[in-house]
């Protein structure tokens, strides 16, 4: 998925083909968010004097790990539809055909819907971040990215929230899809108060 041309990728997402879908996209925009965070970082340790060196150096080394996250579970989210998908063609003419049918279903639900909590785990992370940068000296020059930054991860987290929506419409399990839904309502309210916080810190700090 890193190597993928972003051209490519868009117009792979705008055809008829089923993958790469919302999800994955999601995922995209999520590394944008991480990447645009991270280019603060650099800028800041550019500068030999920086006192927060340490600190900043490892919000770095956390963007980057959590981009190249971001990039395997598009993949993941690509894959897991596509077994979805293919549970959802399979033939359901006997009992048996369709007891296989479903519990093949269910367990390629399952896995579709863990991609996307797990992306928002990481966009949570990666959100409590940019909060901080925002309140940080060393982004004064350019404190409206970290809004951007922190505009993308909403958005992603968004569409991460949508995508397990999608995934546990059909499960059968509600004590599983109970989970899913509270865990992904807690993180999207996080992600969400953050990127708040950030907006208006910046829209205070250019006014």
């Amino acid at each position: 998925m890193t190597s993928i041309n972003l051209s490519s990728y868009i117009e792979k997402l705008r055809s008829s083909a089923p993958t790469p879908g919302g999800g994955s996209a999601s995922c995209m925009v999520a590394a944008l968010g991480c990447a645009q965070a991270h280019m603060l970082c650099a800028l800041a340790l550019n500068h030999k004097d920086l006192p927060e060196r340490t600190k900043v150096a490892t919000f770095a080394e956390q963007l980057t790990h959590a981009e190249q996250h971001f990039y395997e579970l598009a993949a993941a989210d690509a894959k897991a539809y596509q077994n979805v998908d293919a549970a959802l063609k399979l033939p359901r003419t006997t009992a048996a055909e369709k007891t296989a049918r479903t519990e093949a279903l269910q367990h390629a639900l399952t896995i579709a819907a863990a991609a996307p909590l797990e992306a928002l785990t990481y966009t949570q992370a990666a959100s409590v971040i940019v909060r901080t940068m925002v309140s940080s000296h060393w982004t004064t020059s350019a404190i409206s990215d970290v809004s951007v930054a922190a505009s993308f991860l909403q958005a992603a987290a968004v569409g991460f929230q949508a995508t397990i929506w999608a995934n546990t419409h059909w499960m059968k399990d509600e004590e599983l899809k109970k989970h899913y839904l509270e865990q992904s309502d807690l993180l999207v309210a996080t992600i969400q108060t953050n990127q708040e916080e950030v907006t208006l810190r910046v829209r205070e700090a250019l006014s």
